[in-house]
């Protein structure tokens, strides 16, 4: 037994050997990555205050730096914001343009105003040309509602004067003019003749049949009752009216007399 012990202890030796490493090198790691990330932020703290130092040189010296650096950085975007040349106010700063520029940029805004004018006058000229087409319209209007008075005005004189002559050819040609003289009228007898021809068949009918009728055309057309009553003699109107009741027979009554008007 006591031969055996070397043996276990030279075993036990390697395994502790290699755990020292493996802790040595996680040392190492944790070493490296700290030297790391104080090298970046000394790297950073490096730039911010370099540059921190140049910006408050440049605006503590601005007066001195900016006239220098304005004329090279005009044309390159951004730093020409930032560097601007200076400008002397007692100056005319057309006198620091080029002659020959000066030309240009007259010779462009005159070309400018030219075609402006020219717009100007083709819209004057538009305004015009619509100015006298609406006093055409106008006029035109004026005249038209004239004529169409006036002619309202003839065929209601023919309507009055020969009823015939223009049911049979005016109606057929102003129908719109023959509603309106109707409405003028206000219920004079300007008949059609189908009109006139139910008017001679009820006047030809029996008494009782004939103020049946009557009575239904007092609900639908009161004005061909009254056209048909004034084209029968005293006698028939008096055996019709007999035949009908008292209250239709007053109303045919008041219809026919001289002084009624139709509404």
């Amino acid at each position: 037994m006591a031969k055996k012990e070397p043996k276990a202890k030279a075993t036990e030796e390697p395994a502790v050997e290699e755990e020292g490493k493996g802790k040595k090198e996680k040392k190492e790691k944790k070493g490296k990555k700290e030297k790391k990330k104080k090298s970046k932020f000394k790297k950073f703290l490096f730039f911010v205050i370099f540059w921190g130092g140049v910006g408050t040189g440049i605006y503590l010296n601005w007066d001195i730096i900016n006239p220098i650096v304005a004329p090279r950085v005009e044309n390159i975007p951004y730093l020409n914001k930032i560097f601007v040349i200076p400008v002397d106010e007692t100056v005319d700063p057309y006198t620091l343009i080029p002659h020959e520029k000066l030309v240009e940029q007259l010779k462009a805004a005159e070309a400018q105003i030219l075609t402006k004018e020219e717009e100007i006058t083709a819209l004057n000229q538009v305004e015009m040309d619509l100015r006298n087409r609406i006093t055409g319209l106008q006029e035109y209007e004026s005249n038209y509602e004239a004529f169409l008075e006036e002619k309202l005005m003839w065929s209601a004189e023919i309507a009055m004067e020969n009823p015939s002559l223009f049911i049979e050819q005016y109606e057929s040609m102003y129908p719109e003019d023959a509603s309106r003289i109707y409405e003028a009228l206000k219920g004079e007898a300007v008949l059609s003749k189908e009109q006139q021809e139910h008017a001679e068949i009820v006047a030809e009918m029996e008494e009782g049949q004939a103020a049946a009728m009557l009575e239904l055309l007092l609900q639908a057309d009161i004005n061909l009752v009254k056209v048909i009553m004034e084209n029968m003699d005293l006698d028939k109107q008096s055996a019709i009216l007999s035949a009908m009741t008292t209250e239709n027979a007053a109303q045919i009554v008041r219809l026919i007399s001289p002084e009624f008007v139709l509404p």
